[in-house]
């Protein structure tokens, strides 16, 4: 809403309740009934039409705004049935208020694929000192994708994937040999199974491992 959904009246309620018009009789969450103590909060920044499409950009985009009719054909404008904050993230993520559906950045990655060979596609932050966020893992998850194309998470502090660094004790070559063998039984349980998951496990491994050299040169 920052960036292309220009919301006028919500900018003129700024500061005030939700009003039962807003909320029209629907039932509330826990989260719902904190959330109305809070008041409406609109965009801090200014929006203006341009091009002959009259697309509503912010001044957060000068630069997508002045090839207006290049980037945008017409306003952006995205509605929901529900309305509770959770829900209204998932939908905007994956397109579905049902958990399960293949994430915005999945679907860049399954389309699109990537430049890189040896890092992530597609990349997560979480807010730290949140508990790591457990609920939202559903918004950067592959769904009926292949789990390549999930989100890989990074957390804050002194490992931010996890088990990329060696444990105390193995050596390089030692942690090298392990994971040769584990391939090798992966391979081998491909070849019985042909569940293209094992072959996903396989490349994951290896980038893991790739991106471990890459980052401690």
């Amino acid at each position: 809403m920052d960036l292309l959904d220009y919301k006028p009246l919500l900018n003129k309620l700024n500061g005030e309740q939700l009003p039962e018009s807003v909320r029209g009789g629907h039932a509330l969450t826990g989260m719902d009934i904190a959330a109305i103590v809070h008041s409406l909060a609109g965009s801090i920044f200014k929006f203006q039409q341009h091009g002959k499409s009259g697309a509503w950009f912010s001044d957060l985009l000068p630069h997508t705004a002045s090839v207006a009719e290049r980037s945008l054909r017409r306003p952006l404008d995205v509605h929901r049935s529900h309305q509770s904050r959770p829900g209204g993230h998932l939908f905007f993520k994956t397109g579905s208020q049902i958990a399960g559906r293949p994430s915005f950045g999945s679907w860049v990655h399954y389309g699109l694929g990537t430049l890189n060979q040896n890092l992530p596609a597609f990349i997560v932050l979480v807010t730290p000192h949140k508990n790591g966020q457990p609920l939202y893992s559903r918004l950067w998850g592959s769904g009926f994708l292949d789990s390549r194309y999930q989100g890989i998470q990074f957390r804050s502090g002194k490992e931010p994937i996890l088990y990329m660094t060696n444990p105390d004790g193995p050596c390089g070559s030692g942690r090298r040999a392990l994971l040769d063998k584990l391939d090798a039984l992966n391979r081998l349980q491909f070849t019985k199974e042909l569940d293209p998951e094992i072959e996903s496990r396989i490349a994951q491994y290896e980038m893991a491992t790739a991106c471990k050299a890459r980052c401690h040169r």
